[in-house]
């Protein structure tokens, strides 16, 4: 990032320390999420069983898939507000808030890729189609 603040060398140090926050933030709240997750599946597991945990599973997937095109939706419409918002906080120049503000459409495909790859298991269907276990 030092190149966008050549002239502002001040600007340059808050912009280390605002991605050193960064850097030890969002491994923290993935943790967190990650804890969170065993926590409540842990005691489950061990007054259900692991049929009444699937089973839990299977019931809440149409609900996160919403989530995770609700998100997908929310990223791609705040797309055009979210760029200059950000720019204006790091301090980016105009050509770069320009070219990030033409990422919005490369972006949502690389997150539907994403989804059809990783959410669907796209690739897992595929194989069982081609091993004729169809579903």
């Amino acid at each position: 990032m030092t190149l966008f603040f050549k002239d502002r060398p001040e600007a340059c140090e808050q912009d280390k320390a605002r991605r050193s926050r960064l850097v030890w933030c969002l491994p923290a709240v993935l943790l967190i999420g990650f804890l969170l997750i065993v926590t409540l599946q842990v005691p489950a597991l061990s007054v259900a069983g692991i049929e009444a945990l699937r089973e839990v599973q299977v019931r809440l997937r149409p609900w996160l898939q919403l989530g995770r095109i609700t998100i997908w939706i929310a990223v791609i419409a705040s797309w055009p507000r979210l760029v200059p918002w950000l720019a204006d906080r790091l301090g980016l120049p105009a050509a770069l808030r320009t070219e990030l503000l033409d990422y919005r459409w490369r972006l949502a495909l690389w997150m539907l890729l994403l989804e059809a790859v990783v959410g669907q298991n796209l690739p897992g269907k595929m194989l069982d189609l081609l091993a004729g276990k169809g579903t």
